[in-house]
C-alpha cells in the first residue's frame, strides 16, 4: 500500500498529545508533522489490529467529502504500535464540539447531522455498514464541516457475522445488537439507530434508553416536531421501521429551515442570528447538492 511509510513518533512528530479515546478504544493523538497539525490513531500490535487498519484504509479511499482521508500508515517499533495519520480536525470530535463546553446552535447541529447522513448514504450504497458510529468517530474539521472515521467495525452488508469482533460494548449500538447473545449480520439500519442516538444526545445531553417492551424510544420535550418525528423512527426497536440514510436526508427536518421555528420559540432573538441560521441552512443545502454527484 502506497500509504505505508517509515516513520517514528519520537523523531518525525512533535507536540504529541492524547486527544480522546473513541468507542473502539483506539487512542487518538494530536501532533505536528513537518509543521502541520495532524491526527494520529494508534493500533497496538496483535489481535485484530491489522484487519482494523485495512478496513480503515479501504473506507477512507472511497473519496467522499464527509469521510476522513488517511494520509499515511506506519509502524513504530519503539512503541510497538501502528499509527494512522489523518488530517487535523481543529474542532475535535463531534462529542467535543456539540456535547462539551458552549452549546452549539440548533442549525449547526442540523447541518452536521445532514453531513453524517450523506456519508452514511454513500457507505450504504457501496455495501458498507459503519457499525461504530458515535460522537467520537465523527470529526469536525471546521464549525460546519464533518468527517466520519473510526471504521474498525465496518462490515459489508452481505458479509456473515462470523469472525466479527463483539461490538455490543458500543453504547450507540441498536437493541438487536445490545440484546443479542451473538453478533448478527451487518445491516444498514444499525447505523440509522446510531445516527438517531447521536442526534438525540446532541439535543438532550444523554444517550437514548429503550424500555424493555417499548417499540421505540420516547422522544419528547423538544419544540421541533420534525426532529422528534425523525428520531422516533430512527430509534425504533424494529430495524425495518428505521428510515434509510437517503430517506432521512429528505425528511422535513433536513429540508426545512429552522429559522421560523426558532423565531416562534424565541430561541433566536437577534436578526443577526436569524440571518446566520438561514445562511447555514442554504450552505448545508448547497453542500448536500454538491456531494450528491460524488
Amino acid at each position: 500500500c502506497a500509504l505505508r511509510v517509515s516513520r517514528r513518533i519520537d523523531s518525525d512528530y512533535s507536540e504529541v498529545a492524547e486527544a480522546w479515546i473513541p468507542v473502539t478504544q483506539r487512542a487518538v493523538f494530536t501532533a505536528r508533522y513537518r509543521g502541520e497539525q495532524v491526527l494520529l490513531k494508534a493500533f497496538a500490535a496483535g489481535g485484530d489490529a491489522e484487519a482494523d487498519i485495512e478496513r480503515e484504509l479501504i473506507v477512507s479511499q472511497l473519496r467522499h467529502p464527509n469521510i476522513v482521508e488517511v494520509e499515511a500508515v506506519f509502524f513504530d517499533p519503539a512503541r510497538c504500535a501502528t499509527y494512522i495519520q489523518m488530517a487535523a480536525c481543529p474542532c475535535g470530535s463531534f462529542r467535543q464540539w456539540a456535547l462539551t463546553g458552549t452549546a452549539r446552535e440548533p442549525w449547526k447541529i442540523q447541518s452536521a447531522g445532514a453531513q453524517v447522513l450523506h456519508a452514511l448514504s454513500y457507505l450504504h450504497s457501496a455495501g458498507i455498514v459503519h457499525r461504530a458510529l458515535s460522537p467520537d468517530g465523527v470529526l469536525m474539521h471546521s464549525e460546519t464541516g464533518v468527517r466520519l472515521t473510526d471504521f474498525c467495525w465496518a462490515r459489508g452488508v452481505d458479509a456473515a457475522a462470523g469472525g466479527v469482533r463483539d461490538c455490543t460494548a458500543n453504547p450507540y449500538a441498536p437493541p438487536e445488537i445490545q440484546e443479542s447473545e451473538s453478533v448478527p449480520d451487518a445491516d444498514a439500519s444499525e447505523d440509522m439507530w446510531a445516527f438517531g442516538a447521536l442526534m438525540f444526545e446532541a439535543h438532550w445531553g444523554t444517550i437514548p434508553f429503550l424500555l424493555p417492551k417499548a417499540d421505540n424510544v420516547e422522544v419528547t420535550g423538544y419544540p421541533n416536531a420534525r426532529l422528534v418525528a425523525l428520531l422516533g423512527l430512527c430509534l425504533s426497536r424494529s430495524p425495518s421501521a428505521r428510515p434509510s440514510a437517503t430517506d432521512a436526508l429528505v425528511s422535513s427536518y433536513f429540508t426545512v429551515s429552522l429559522v421560523h421555528d426558532l423565531q416562534e420559540g424565541r430561541e433566536v432573538s437577534s436578526s443577526a442570528k436569524r440571518i446566520e441560521a438561514f445562511y447555514a441552512f442554504l450552505e448545508a443545502t448547497r453542500a448536500l447538492e454538491d456531494t450528491s454527484s460524488v
